[in-house]
């Protein structure tokens, strides 16, 4: 399966966005490997965004690595987006990806 023209341009701008943007110099190239101080420091986030994060662990029952876990795929979304800053879009449909794969375990 091959990706299309605009799914390969939104992958090389998040490429970029970690070797020269935010991640540059740090030990870590995804996402994923952000461990707590980078989420922290590089998943900044709004009012309404943390609304919608505790609203969500309180029903879905999740804990701390899970909200965590929850960021730093919105972290992706925004970066696949070419955006800089994490949005209430970002951070919903991250929630909504959580809620799939705990629906599968």
């Amino acid at each position: 399966m091959s990706i299309g023209c605009d799914g390969k341009k939104a992958t090389q701008r998040c490429k970029c966005g970690f070797r020269g943007g935010r991640l540059k110099g740090a030990a870590i190239y995804s996402n994923a490997q952000m461990g707590a101080r980078e989420v922290r420091e590089h998943c900044h986030h709004d009012e309404n965004c943390a609304r919608l994060l505790e609203g969500a662990m309180r029903a879905l029952g999740l804990s701390a690595r899970s909200y965590a876990r929850v960021l730093k795929v919105a972290r992706t979304i925004a970066d696949l987006a070419g955006e800089g800053a994490l949005g209430l879009a970002h951070v919903a449909e991250a929630i909504q990806y959580r809620e799939r794969t705990r629906s599968l375990d």
